[in-house]
């Protein structure tokens, strides 16, 4: 589990499996959004980034190193490189 998030590995690495799996729990999808089909999930992110709170965008582009960011830069990649496998 740990080796499949490249967050998680990358704690691994410095802090050791105890650390990187505390990680893991505080990122890993609840079971709603595992059920949802990938149109929900577009379809709530779009909602949710267009009702963000202009202070979370600040605290954001704060912090770019931050957990959420670097969530949303992975899912970003992921997103791009399966709808490039779409063709």
């Amino acid at each position: 589990r740990i080796l499949r998030s490249r967050k998680a590995r990358e704690i691994f690495l410095r802090s050791g499996a105890r650390k990187a799996e505390s990680v893991l729990e505080r990122t890993e999808p609840d079971r709603n959004l595992q059920d949802a089909s990938l149109e929900q999930i577009a379809g709530a992110l779009t909602e949710k980034l267009a009702a963000l709170p202009y202070e979370e965008y600040q605290r954001l582009r704060a912090d770019l190193a931050g957990e959420t960011v670097q969530a949303l830069l992975e899912a970003q990649t992921s997103l791009s490189d399966f709808i490039r496998d779409l063709g």
